[in-house]
């Protein structure tokens, strides 16, 4: 199919039918194979890792291709915990899936790692592979020491639009 020429109107149907998200057991497959690229080792990586795989990850270590990939693990402590919420699996057809989530990892003693991800996996030789991975962080904002007064008012370190209590309509 070709979308360019198309109106949104004309894609809409393409969209709405692909989205369908099942219960299949490939599916679940998929959201274990996610979960174990977060918590095991290199040698799972190199099973189910793309040759050509983009990972995309905050700096340090950025975007990474095919064997960079497998060589930065060694570098980095696992993760021993994983939760994903959010949780969403679109077939783009029988042989291409993505998945996107919001992660909440935790590595030891460390701060727990909160992130929105999404995935891009390929059905190729009876195998899903792992041919994408983006990560962008979700930052705590921290509460400032001096809350600000006036327009702005901070809940859970978060900024919102709007008047104070102590502001009188006027």
């Amino acid at each position: 199919m070709n979308f360019f020429g198309s109106s949104i109107s004309e894609l809409l149907p393409f969209f709405v039918r692909s989205s369908v998200v099942s219960d299949s057991s490939s599916d679940v497959a998929l959201w274990e194979m996610e979960r174990g690229f977060w918590l095991s080792d290199a040698a799972y990586y190199t099973t189910f890792l793309a040759p050509d795989c983009i990972m995309v990850f905050p700096e340090p270590p950025g975007v990474l291709v095919g064997d960079e990939i497998i060589a930065a693990l060694d570098k980095a402590p696992r993760w021993n915990k994983i939760e994903m919420q959010n949780q969403s699996l679109v077939s783009l057809d029988p042989h291409v899936a993505v998945l996107t989530y919001r992660a909440t990892a935790q590595r030891g003693s460390e701060p727990s790692y909160e992130a929105l991800c999404s995935s891009i996996y390929t059905h190729a030789n009876s195998q899903w592979l792992l041919v994408h991975h983006q990560q962008t962080p979700l930052a705590v904002r921290p509460e400032p020491a001096n809350k600000p007064e006036g327009s702005e008012q901070w809940l859970e370190g978060k900024p919102t639009r709007g008047r104070s209590k102590s502001s009188k309509a006027g």
